[in-house]
């Protein structure tokens, strides 16, 4: 969440699946921040799970974790509305092989700064 801007500015982030551990309000917050740190032509490729759940607990590897995701459509807003176009989504089915964790649906999404 804290992005060190004396770092500099970066041509391209990956996130994958690391935003999801955040609440809602925090992942729109950081994605604005993205968008100031990268440059004008800079891309953004995230993973995350479709789902419409804000900060709640479900469990990994035996253990519980917060997660976080919108269905797609919102999602492809709310990267949108953080000043990104979407210029490549991929759909894709996971069956966790523990039986506590449900199905999920990952989305992958590359975007490039609007």
């Amino acid at each position: 969440m804290d992005i060190d801007a004396s770092l500099g500015r970066f041509h391209a982030v990956v996130a994958f699946f690391s935003l999801l551990m955040l609440p809602r309000h925090e992942i729109v917050r950081t994605l604005t921040r993205l968008r100031q740190v990268l440059l004008p032509a800079g891309w953004l490729t995230i993973g995350m799970v479709a789902a419409d759940v804000d900060d709640v607990a479900l469990p990994f590897l035996g253990a519980p974790i917060r997660v976080t995701g919108w269905p797609r459509e919102q999602l492809r807003r709310v990267i949108s509305d953080a000043g990104f176009t979407v210029d490549v989504e991929d759909t894709r089915s996971y069956v966790p092989p523990a039986s506590d964790a449900p199905p999920e649906v990952q989305l992958f999404l590359v975007s490039h700064c609007a």
